[in-house]
């Protein structure tokens, strides 16, 4: 693989970087090396590489001690090792908390650290805590402005992780500025910047702006990676392709993933990566699905990890016992993962079970399991979700058709058709497939009123009809 030019120059960077801290006393040569190990993600082989460092490390007290205890939490973490990586960071922690003359920026990260063990077991209130103590450590020394930006970052996409998307833009947008004041445009922390902005913007349903912040990540990193030759490309186009599904542009998006799975192919090729190249092939499936190539898109369900999608598909096939399957496992799946049950993906899957029983229409215990999800999932969406997000739009939507045609209660009907048509009133186009759908919805309760004054009136003139026979009768 030959490296770009902007690859090189960011490595003559990165050598720099590390040359300056150890000039500043920051950093020891022996354990330069060990850093440069994790950096490659040659996690085991740095976790040995300091675990002989600390046998031969004579002072258990000093500064050393301390960076190669955080260095070994940190190595752990990359195996997924957490009770072990907090253990040595609170190690390095306690040296820190003795060691009076230890800076407040290395115990800051320390802690930045240590609120990550918990991110990424998904404990994201004790997670947050952390970050919060670290950021406040760190912020008394304003030249610590990527160590700024990082721990800002985490706590974003820990907002994120949690479904609070504005809490998450908050603190993305805060660490833009530290980014931009630390490292070059076209830099790995600016990518990183930008394709946590499409993710946040993605699931607030502004597709357009996800879209903007995916294209200016794919554009980095087309200056910083050999062409068609590292996963960050396949992940920008996949991403990409993500925001043309969602704004309904079948089309375009096949082309982006399959881009995405030729780049993730070359790249993977050798490694047991599969959830990757599944990704990959599940979003070309759910294309070939909204174009109603449904047998097309099973087969490229098969191999795919995405529950809940395989399900949509079985659904939109009718095929409600099988999508109820498969949507009742990705629930158990979304609890299992979320603490807190109040998570967007939770709803989604309530939602999509509430389909299933809305089309399954046998008896009455259909139609109130179907009311039930429903109202969970929009109970949730309605915490967790921006007041005009699509997904809300399609609740109210389908709560409108629950109404009108389970019901037969075009008042309720028409009170969740107009709070979902104002949603999309504001975020489509009038030509947009929903717009379209919407309209015919319209119709359709209309002709239901139509309907019901129409039967009033026919059981008013039987009653009129009724009372001027029976009095008729009474008087001869």
């Amino acid at each position: 693989m030959n490296p770009s030019v902007k690859g090189l120059e960011i490595a003559k960077e990165y050598v720099n970087f590390q040359r300056k801290e150890m000039n500043d006393g920051n950093l020891d040569i022996f354990v330069l090396f060990g850093n440069l190990l994790y950096d490659m993600g040659e996690y085991v082989k740095c976790r040995y590489y300091f675990e002989n460092l600390l046998c031969v490390q004579r002072d258990k007290d000093s500064s050393a001690t301390i960076d190669i205890y955080r260095r070994l939490g940190r190595a752990f973490l990359g195996l997924s090792e957490f009770e072990l990586s907090q253990k040595y960071l609170q190690h390095a922690y306690d040296l820190c908390i003795k060691n009076e003359s230890t800076s407040s920026s290395k115990l800051g990260r320390i802690l930045s650290y240590i609120g990550q063990t918990y991110d990424f077991q998904g404990k994201f209130n004790t997670a947050l805590e952390y970050y919060f103590k670290g950021l406040q450590i760190i912020e008394r020394n304003l030249k610590n402005k990527r160590l700024i930006a990082y721990t800002l970052t985490r706590m974003g996409v820990v907002y994120y992780s949690k479904g609070q998307d504005d809490l998450a833009l908050k603190y993305l947008k805060k660490s833009k500025k530290y980014i931009e004041n630390s490292v070059p445009e076209d830099h790995p922390d600016m990518t990183e910047f930008y394709n946590n902005m499409y993710m946040v913007q993605y699931y607030k349903g502004c597709y357009d702006q996800a879209l903007c912040y995916q294209r200016k990540s794919y554009e980095s990193d087309k200056r910083i990676f050999p062409v068609d030759n590292h996963i960050d490309l396949s992940v920008d186009t996949n991403n990409i392709g993500k925001c043309y599904y969602k704004k309904c542009q079948y089309m375009q998006p096949i082309e982006y993933f399959k881009q995405s799975l030729d780049i993730a192919r070359k790249v993977l090729k050798g490694d047991n990566n599969y959830i990757d190249m599944g990704m990959r092939i599940n979003n070309i499936g759910k294309c070939f699905y909204r174009q109603k190539n449904d047998f097309e898109a099973l087969q490229n369900y098969e191999i795919a990890y995405t529950l809940k999608n395989i399900g949509e598909v079985h659904l939109d096939l009718l095929n409600c016992d099988l999508s109820l399957n498969y949507f009742t496992q990705a629930l158990d799946l979304y609890k299992k993962t979320f603490n807190d049950l109040e998570h967007r993906d939770v709803a989604k899957c309530l939602h999509l079970i509430g389909q299933v029983y809305y089309y399954k229409n046998n008896d009455d215990d259909d139609n109130d399991i179907c009311q039930d999800c429903y109202d969970k999932a929009l109970t949730i969406w309605e915490n967790v979700l921006p007041c005009y997000h699509p997904d809300l739009a399609l609740c109210y939507k389908n709560m409108a058709l629950f109404y009108l045609h389970r019901k037969s209660d075009y008042i309720e009907a028409e009170k969740y058709f107009s709070i979902s048509y104002h949603i999309y009133e504001q975020a489509l186009t009038k030509d947009h497939p929903h717009s379209i759908e919407m309209y015919n919805i319209r119709q359709m309760i209309s002709k239901s009123k139509r309907q019901a004054t129409l039967f009033m009136i026919i059981d008013t003139v039987e009653l009129i009809l009724f009372l001027f026979l029976f009095s008729v009768v009474f008087w001869f």
